[in-house]
């Protein structure tokens, strides 16, 4: 009897695991058409990206010369740098910054509004 229960309580857990990924794949089809749908909407109606983006880095070239380097929620980064390599260390600071958006994002697990 206890042989059977096992079969019968393992057979379910392989059905519900089977469902849920379902589930999961046709809710990446969702999200994937929402995105889809969005930008459609945006590109109709002339407007830009919306409120799903988010602003992750911004580089300012100031009057004095100086550039930077900031993001929401940080201290701004001033690039100190010879002339001929201003733009390439303005460059790797951006791309550090985005990493740090895509790791973030891993970790909160994804968006309804993320697209393709």
């Amino acid at each position: 009897m206890g042989d059977l229960r096992e079969d019968v309580r393992q057979g379910t857990l392989q059905r519900m695991e089977r469902a849920l990924a379902d589930v999961d794949a046709r809710m990446e089809e969702l999200r994937a058409e929402r995105g889809r749908l969005l930008a459609s909407i945006d590109e109709v109606e002339g407007r830009p990206p919306g409120p799903e983006e988010d602003l992750v880095a911004m580089v300012r070239l100031r009057a004095d010369g100086a550039l930077v380097v900031s993001t929401p929620g940080k201290p701004p980064t001033r690039i100190v740098a010879l002339r001929e390599k201003r733009a390439h260390a303005a460059a790797q600071r951006v791309a550090e910054l985005v990493e740090e958006a895509l790791q973030a994002r891993d970790r909160l697990g994804p968006r309804i509004s993320e697209t393709d």
